[in-house]
């Protein structure tokens, strides 16, 4: 990569190298908070639930601001809604990793709009991605997945037939803008209970 500067003298190019990872991506110019950490920690444990595991840290490179080069670009927030963005040492590969990580049983584990142009849902949901986004298919939360495909175990029939507990349903979502680096990853979350003349029940 070329990078341009100017003096009174004329101006000229310098080769730039690539991005480096960045040693410590925690180190950051504005501290983490506590709760930016248990956001990083969910989202980098779901990431490396996939398979094969994406772990995120090695993905995350540090500052190219002049004098600002020892921290890391990693920004959390306070909500796994909003999740994290950093930039990517090599976005293409990021996104390649997306792109075939599949689930527990093998099937893909993010949908994109590669796959499926026509999808209504995943074109809303992907309105306000930069680059290119993918989904998780939403999933119930970890109490209430299945232990097989097509059983329902206990945990899950007891989500059922528990009174006015709700079910969550949490889907990974990222975004990757595969030229300038910048990405995104949090985890979408929905729920819903039903309220009945004799309680409330799902």
């Amino acid at each position: 990569m070329r990078r341009q500067w100017c003096t009174g003298l004329g101006c000229g190019t310098v080769e730039k190298g690539p991005p480096v990872i960045a040693p410590d991506p925690f180190k950051t110019e504005e501290p983490i908070t506590e709760r930016g950490m248990q956001t990083y920690r969910a989202i980098a444990a779901r990431l490396a639930a996939l398979h094969p595991p994406v772990f995120i840290e090695r993905h995350i490179v540090q500052s190219e601001r002049q004098g600002k080069t020892e921290f890391s670009t990693l920004e959390t927030h306070e909500s796994t809604l909003d999740g994290i963005n950093f930039r990517a040492d090599n976005p293409r590969l990021l996104a390649a990793a997306f792109d075939r990580a599949t689930d527990r049983w093998g099937a893909p584990a993010l949908a994109s709009m590669k796959e499926d142009p026509g999808h209504w849902a995943l074109k809303a949901s992907f309105g306000t991605t930069r680059g290119t986004g993918w989904r998780e298919a939403p999933y119930p939360s970890p109490a209430a997945v299945p232990a097989e495909p097509g059983k329902a175990d206990s945990l899950f029939r007891m989500r059922f037939e528990t009174v006015g507990t709700p079910v969550r349903f949490t889907a990974l979502h990222s975004a990757v803008h595969e030229i300038g680096g910048q990405c995104n990853v949090h985890i979408d979350e929905s729920g819903f209970v039903l309220a009945l003349p004799r309680g409330t029940a799902l």
